[in-house]
């Protein structure tokens, strides 16, 4: 397939093409190669899992007002993007183009490949007669907000989304408020500080053949109160493909036979102190992200949640332990909202954890929490 554009790096010319239908296992792991992008992309799963990619890649390469394009060196792919061609009305009927989707590799950050896509997505724009380029890119994204500034680009509008996907269990978003996200992290086992012992402790195990049916109760058993509500579209084959990938694991504390709570352990890199999507990967050691963790409502209160937190800490550090090929544990990371649970935070300090960032954003919660089922409250 022939190029439309190779760039030098300095080791290696990097080749801009059209995508292919086998490149899609490769742009999709792009997708999800960060912080935003880890909770809604499918990674892994086999065909089943990229169908519905398939299906938008069919529709984009047959119609000629979409390009998806790659980066490409000799071995792999280290860059896309989306670039679509929107005909209108307003400015006298002038055309724009709009980019999307603009994702490196992270193994290539930092070598000017974005600059590279970016530059010829613009030209191309003009060669097609475009009056403007436009994107939109998230609000916590400030790392790309610096980038595309530095291109030249102005942050003109405000934009706004409304999510169509809503399931029986989301609810209509409401009023925008603002909504403080605090990202925490321990950079050594010492730095956990253990708890007290309550009077009642829990029992607290691995799940090791871990039913999805089980992980969903346990996520809307105790993030219903809490505006926990990412996963609720999520259907059987999107539960089972994330609890099968490695390093996945989930530590139940037990009471009297009932399950009172859970941590969900995951390795994902760390976001850096200055952007929540810029990941740290100047290290070569393994990061765990606590990526759940909670009390069912019942059980707040009785001392559990130090203890469990704890435990589930402790377990973090050893997870490259129980990993086949996993370099060792060298950062624990976390992040809490203010949507969260009063005691999270608190919790999270007592236990050793120590903030390197926060962001603040306006989000549109439901007017209530969703609760464990739909009509639940």
């Amino acid at each position: 397939m022939n190029a439309l554009s190779v760039m030098d790096t300095g080791v290696g010319l990097v080749s801009l093409r059209r995508a292919r239908a086998a490149d899609l296992p490769d742009l999709v792991a792009m997708l999800a190669d960060d912080a935003l992008g880890a909770r809604r992309e499918t990674t892994e799963g086999g065909a089943a899992a990229l169908a519905p990619y398939l299906r938008a890649f069919d529709e984009i390469s047959a119609d000629d007002s979409h390009i998806l394009v790659t980066a490409s060196t000799s071995t792999q792919i280290v860059g896309t993007l989306q670039l679509s061609f929107l005909p209108g009305l307003s400015r006298q009927g002038a055309r724009r183009a709009q980019i999307e989707a603009v994702r490196v590799h992270r193994d290539y950050r930092g070598r000017r490949i974005g600059d590279f896509m970016i530059q010829w997505a613009i030209e191309e724009a003009a060669r097609r007669d475009c009056v403007l380029v436009q994107l939109t890119t998230d609000k916590r994204r400030t790392d790309a907000h610096r980038f595309y500034r530095r291109l030249g680009f102005m942050a003109s509008h405000e934009g706004m989304k409304r999510d169509l996907t809503a399931g029986p269990d989301r609810q209509t978003p409401g009023p925008s408020v603002p909504v403080t996200t605090t990202y925490l992290w321990q950079l050594s086992p010492t730095d956990l500080k253990p708890a007290s012992t309550p009077p009642r402790p829990a029992n607290v195990t691995r799940v090791e053949e871990l039913a999805p049916e089980f992980a969903r109760f346990l996520y809307t058993a105790v993030g219903g109160d809490w505006y926990w509500t990412d996963r609720l579209d999520w259907n059987l084959a999107r539960w089972t493909e994330w609890l099968r990938r490695p390093g996945s694991e989930h530590w139940v504390a037990w009471l009297d036979g009932a399950p009172v709570g859970y941590v969900e352990l995951a390795i994902s890199p760390a976001p850096d102190s200055s952007s929540p999507d810029l990941l740290d990967t100047g290290t070569v050691g393994t990061h765990v992200e606590i990526a759940y963790f909670g009390l069912l409502p019942r059980f707040v209160g009785r001392g559990l949640g130090g203890q469990l937190l704890a435990e589930g800490v402790r377990r973090a550090w050893t997870l490259h332990e129980r990993v086949p090929g996993c370099a060792p544990v060298e950062r624990v990371w976390l992040h809490t909202c203010t949507l969260d649970g009063p005691g999270a935070l608190p919790n999270y300090l007592a236990r050793g954890f120590r903030v390197f960032r926060t962001d603040t954003q306006d989000e549109q919660p439901g007017p209530k929490p969703p609760g464990p089922w739909p009509g639940a409250h």
